[in-house]
């Protein structure tokens, strides 16, 4: 259905198809567990997710989070999963647990030299058209990539990947946005 505004009306729109709704809103609410957990624009509820649990929510596939901590010095985030540590641009709690969250579109498959790199386990592919989803394996953790275009990747491969470090989304141990 397609909703058109007229003598500037206000229309509320329940959905859980996340894709509908932010096709045509110009304001979001996201209710968890019968809460609002964020109101904003599409944009911000999804590149600005205000919480750990709106960013788990929120995108298709959902964002990969990894619980780690801050170096002593709070210039790099830290997991056991990851094998390289992580440049954090900004201020940061020195030596403080977090959470990390990536979003699967925000992973590259190639890098440059001044990125810290991963190296994981492609364990499935899905070509869906327009682009594909990657499933793997970094450490013990499961890693959803999704990959602009059709990608010539075999299941049981090694692939090194980057992280878009502009894109990096940090939550504290009580799961709010830092």
């Amino acid at each position: 259905k397609r909703l058109q505004r007229e003598n500037n009306q206000t229309f509320v729109y329940v959905s859980h198809d996340e894709e509908e709704v932010m096709a045509i809103s110009d304001r979001v609410a996201v209710i968890i567990g019968g809460n609002i957990a964020q109101i904003g624009t599409p944009d911000d509820v999804y590149s600005r997710p205000n919480s750990l649990a709106v960013a788990e929510v929120i995108g298709t596939p959902p964002m990969n989070l990894f619980k780690g901590r801050f170096s002593s010095d709070g210039m790099f985030f830290e997991a056991e999963n990851l094998n390289a540590r992580i440049p954090i641009l900004g201020e940061t709690k020195r030596g403080g647990n977090a959470t990390l969250g990536i979003r699967p579109e925000d992973i590259w498959l190639e890098s440059d030299e001044n990125s810290a790199t991963f190296d994981l386990k492609i364990s499935t592919v899905e070509p869906l058209g327009g682009y594909t989803i990657l499933n793997a394996l970094l450490g013990d953790q499961i890693v959803k990539i999704r990959a602009p275009g059709q990608v010539h990747i075999e299941g049981g491969s090694d692939q090194k990947v980057a992280f878009d470090q502009r894109r990096i989304h940090l939550f504290d141990d009580e799961g709010a946005r830092l």
